[in-house]
């Protein structure tokens, strides 16, 4: 449905099922409790690349349903997750960047913006440390509302 819906509305990115659209190398760090619930991956960085060369791109997008004891229906959330070193304060400028591209990139996309509301207007931002993970780092990109994944979401 996911994958659909962005074909549907002439979205040129290239959604795969499950986390095809990843490397391999990076979907085995993106962890999700139920992986029956991932809908359809993409590969950002790689898919707007040619339209967007210059650019700091954010590297994926999962469309995922999240699940709660408390509902009985999954909630639809479109996960954005960026692999990244995370040990140096000077890289958090690049990090901003690239989110700040990725909303840029919704306002001037309306094709794939809409596709991507009709599964879901939610958005979380997700870095994947490479290594460790500096605590003034932590707390800067917290506070632009990007969470550190660890744990399965």
């Amino acid at each position: 449905m996911f994958c659909k819906n962005l074909d549907d509305n002439n979205c040129t990115l290239n959604c795969q099922e499950g986390l095809k659209a990843i490397p391999k190398s990076h979907s085995t760090l993106i962890r999700l409790k139920k992986t029956r619930n991932i809908k359809g991956s993409v590969n950002l960085d790689h898919d707007l690349k040619t339209s967007y060369p210059n650019d700091s791109r954010w590297d994926y997008l999962v469309a995922y349903i999240v699940e709660s004891e408390k509902l009985k229906l999954g909630k639809n959330i479109l996960l954005f997750f960026e692999v990244h070193d995370l040990n140096s304060l000077s890289q958090l400028k690049l990090i901003f960047k690239k989110k700040e591209f990725v909303h840029t990139w919704l306002k001037s996309d309306k094709n794939c913006n809409k596709g991507l509301k009709l599964f879901s207007s939610e958005k979380e931002f997700y870095c994947i440390p490479t290594q460790g993970v500096n605590r003034k780092v932590a707390m800067a990109l917290a506070d632009k509302g990007i969470k550190i994944h660890k744990s399965p979401i």
